[in-house]
């Protein structure tokens, strides 16, 4: 008897990312002797629902049906949620993001990882593919790199860009947080939650996903609001995972370090770019992170999504 497996996709205003990612999913190949019922979800966050016409166009003549739902509350977590509201019926849940494109064995190593483990989460690899040639100190610097590590490996974190899920782990109640529909981080809080209640996450590194990087995504500027960003949502989420308390001793040390560490080393600037361009911008990089921890532990969000 094959399992239904839902590949969900949320979108909000990005057709043409959306059509890419959509294409890279009527490519997938699976193994024959581990037959799955394959549907692709596609949750569109915009009132306008302005994903509707290509879902309805592709859905005509495609591999696999396509389901289009509407969800008008504002922010990533409820488009999230409604995905876990539209596969009840669903054995195994799966995520991509509408910038992504999946490689054609992704969903079909995820799957295998998770029958040689007995894993409830599978995560793999998301590679960046730049819109044009990115300058050469954000290639040294590799600052859209994300995690690596062997498979069977249990991340120290995961995230909806790339990963395969039990719809049984939701058993426990556990949503995407709409506290954090504009700053980010519901999902890594999500799959924490999922980790604590006794849910195994594995790493598979053969099932990697490709996301586009667009040229705005390329500048110093964008690489240093990001990382101010990420710290808000790690001091934010850990307080909710681990209490205020514990969390202001732990970020508040760590933030401060990064801060007058990476400040110190700044002075070797000129000496230090002569053979490594990328070198500055890793210590604003975590001058910012440092300063993120700081500015969340206040209970602050940077707002990123806001629209």
């Amino acid at each position: 008897m094959s399992k239904k497996l839902v590949v969900c996709v949320c979108t909000y205003r990005r057709p043409k990312d959306l059509h890419r990612t959509l294409l890279s999913l009527e490519g997938l190949t699976f193994n024959p002797d581990a037959p799955l019922d394959v549907e692709v979800l596609v949750v569109d966050n915009d009132p306008a629902r302005s994903a509707e016409p290509l879902c309805r166009e592709m859905a005509q003549d495609w591999r696999f049906p396509i389901r289009y739902a509407a969800e008008p509350v504002p922010g990533i977590p409820a488009a999230r949620n409604r995905c876990l509201d539209e596969t009840t019926d669903a054995d195994l849940i799966a995520f991509i993001d509408d910038d992504e494109v999946a490689s054609p064995g992704w969903l079909d190593w995820l799957v295998t990882a998770m029958e040689r483990t007995g894993a409830a989460v599978v995560a793999g690899p998301v590679l960046p593919i730049y819109e044009k040639r990115p300058p050469d100190w954000l290639t040294k610097g590799r600052f859209h790199d994300l995690q690596r590590m062997p498979t069977g490996s249990e991340p120290a974190y995961c995230a909806t860009g790339n990963v395969l899920f039990r719809r049984s782990i939701l058993k426990g109640g556990v949503r995407f947080d709409p506290e954090l529909s504009l700053s980010g981080g519901s999902d890594v809080l999500f799959f924490e939650q999922i980790r604590r209640q006794g849910h195994r996450i594995v790493w598979c590194d053969e099932a990697t996903i490709e996301e586009h990087v667009p040229a705005s995504r390329m500048t110093a500027r964008w690489i240093l609001r990001r990382a101010f960003r990420l710290g808000t949502c790690v001091s934010l989420t850990e307080a909710k995972l681990n209490g205020q308390r514990r969390t202001l001793v732990k970020r508040s040390t760590l933030g401060l370090a990064h801060i007058a560490l990476n400040l110190a080393a700044l002075p070797l600037v000129p000496m230090v770019m002569a053979f490594d361009t990328s070198w500055p911008i890793r210590r604003l990089q975590k001058i910012c992170v440092g300063s993120g921890y700081l500015y969340g532990l206040m209970g602050f969000q940077y707002l990123e999504y806001k629209r």
